[in-house]
C-alpha cells in the first residue's frame, strides 16, 4: 500500500522508501514501536527476540530513517510538505 500525502500535505513517499530499505526486523522494530504504540518487551515477544536485540533492531531502524532525511530538512518542511527529500551522500559525495 503505498503512502499518499495526507490531509495536512506530507508526503509519505520518501519515509515508504526509507522503510523498504531497512531490515525486516528493524523495519516491524520500527512499525511496531511507532504506529502501533508497542513497549520494547512487546517488540522482543513478538519478534521472537530478546529485549535487548529488539532495542537493538529499533536503534539502527531509527538511526537508517534519520539518515534518509535530508540534513538541510527540518520537522517544518517536513510537515509542511515543502521538503525535497534525496538519499545522503557518505563523505565526499560519495
Amino acid at each position: 500500500m503505498p503512502f499518499e500525502t495526507d490531509a495536512d500535505g506530507f508526503e509519505h513517499a520518501w519515509l515508504e522508501a526509507a522503510l523498504a530499505r531497512l531490515s525486516k526486523q528493524q523495519r516491524a522494530a520500527v512499525v511496531l514501536a511507532y504506529l502501533e504504540d508497542l513497549s520494547v518487551a512487546e517488540i522482543a515477544e513478538l519478534l521472537g527476540c530478546s529485549t535487548s536485540a529488539a532495542k537493538t533492531h529499533l536503534a539502527r531502524g531509527r538511526s537508517a530513517l534519520r539518515a534518509a532525511v535530508p540534513r538541510s530538512t527540518t520537522a517544518e518542511t517536513l510537515l509542511e510538505g515543502e521538503a525535497e527529500v534525496t538519499p545522503r551522500r557518505g563523505p565526499g559525495g560519495v
